[in-house]
């Protein structure tokens, strides 16, 4: 009787969390539904968004260099006024933070503002568009929503954007890292394996984020 063939096991993958699996020029943003984003943009850039799980609008807002809406910077045609945006920057929430910290500091204003809708009610799952950036700007996709009714099953999903670069930019430490939630007082970065203390004053905000992912923090006040 011949013997069992022996298969040896395959060799394991070291997983690396955080680790890049996407192309160097390609940037991947999931953007929650009651979320909106705000990112830089150069001529050449691919800007693709899907509508993941289907059935979610999102508004698309580009401005020029300038700090002016034109929708042409995108080759998209405007048919709003960005009312779902400026509805969700009333919201209290992390996303609306960011964005308005990040709208703040490019000196962009609303007032004026003008925007394509996305997706919708009908959208399929995995529904997307695609555009081409023509001018050097900054990119705003918003994804409103209302409270949700367990009566209407009205669930907000997420919008994906990808950003394909043209060109890809120079990897550099911090680059990943989220903006300030506002202009930053200090700006400390705390070695590994090392302690730092600085003072705080009364209705200051600290923000501590983990830069390389899976660091355990003490935080003492």
């Amino acid at each position: 009787m011949n013997a069992p063939a022996f298969f040896a096991p395959r060799a394991s993958r070291i997983l690396r969390p955080g680790e890049r699996v996407l192309p160097p020029n390609v940037e991947r943003y999931p953007i929650p539904g009651g979320g909106s984003l705000v990112a830089d943009v150069r001529s050449g850039d691919r800007i693709l968004l899907t509508d993941v799980e289907g059935g979610q609008g999102a508004e698309l807002l580009f401005c020029d260099a300038k700090g002016r809406f034109d929708l042409t910077g995108l080759g998209a045609k405007a048919d709003g006024t960005g009312e779902g945006l400026k509805a969700l920057l009333t919201a209290d929430s992390d996303s609306t933070r960011r964005s308005k910290a990040a709208l703040m500091l490019r000196g962009i204003a609303l007032a004026q503002a003008r925007s394509a809708h996305l997706f919708g009610e009908a959208s399929p799952a995995g529904d997307a568009v695609e555009f081409t950036v023509q001018q050097d700007g900054v990119l705003i996709v918003a994804v409103p929503s209302a409270p949700m009714s367990p009566e209407n099953h009205d669930t907000a999903t997420d919008i994906e954007l990808r950003l394909i670069r043209a060109t890809a930019k120079p990897k550099r430490v911090g680059d990943d890292l989220p903006e300030p939630l506002a202009d930053p007082l200090q700006d400390i970065r705390i070695k590994a394996a090392t302690a730092r203390g600085f003072m705080v004053k009364a209705g200051e905000y600290i923000q501590i984020i983990d830069v390389s992912g899976r660091q355990m923090t003490d935080f003492q006040c």
